[in-house]
């Protein structure tokens, strides 16, 4: 796979993933094999990890595919944990409304009401009181995001070892 997610082709026209892979709404940072965006704002900080090829499950990747995967996944939330500094940070990965590959990645805060229990997720069409980040947040994480150093990040030199 070359190029960036912006590049990659929809793979399956109606995945809502594959549309947004092209165009995400929310973009934080993109890399040759996932988009990071802004998810549903029940929870303040809430982001989205989506591989950019139409995949349902981890067994189907390559193990580069897959180290790739989790790597830019574990790279995100590091960004995310030194921009919104939660108490603790939660990882998902569910695939039952939209199955595509994608992780959730929740920073989470003592002042959350369900803190210390299992996220409480509104269903689809449930209504919810938005925790959005600040503007400055959004701007600071794209901007952290977007500095990655691969000849200095471990998550990518152990990528390149692998090789």
């Amino acid at each position: 796979m070359t190029g960036t997610a912006g590049e990659q082709a929809v793979t399956q026209p109606e995945c809502e993933f594959c549309r947004d892979v092209v165009e995400p709404e929310d973009l934080l940072w993109a890399s040759e094999y996932v988009v990071a965006r802004l998810g549903r704002p029940h929870h303040k900080g809430h982001v989205e990890v989506v591989f950019v090829r139409h995949e349902e499950d981890l067994t189907t990747l390559t193990d580069r595919e897959r180290d790739a995967f989790f790597d830019d996944m574990i790279y995100v939330a590091e960004v995310l944990k030194r921009i919104l500094q939660p108490d603790v940070v939660n990882y998902q990965m569910l695939g039952n409304w939209i199955p595509h590959l994608h992780w959730h990645i929740y920073p989470r805060f003592r002042s959350d009401p369900d803190f210390g229990n299992p996220m409480v997720i509104p269903l689809r069409d449930e209504p919810f009181e938005p925790q959005l980040v600040a503007e400055e947040e959004v701007a600071a994480l794209r901007r952290d995001l977007r500095q990655f150093e691969h000849d200095r990040c471990p998550h990518c030199q152990r990528r390149a070892r692998r090789r």
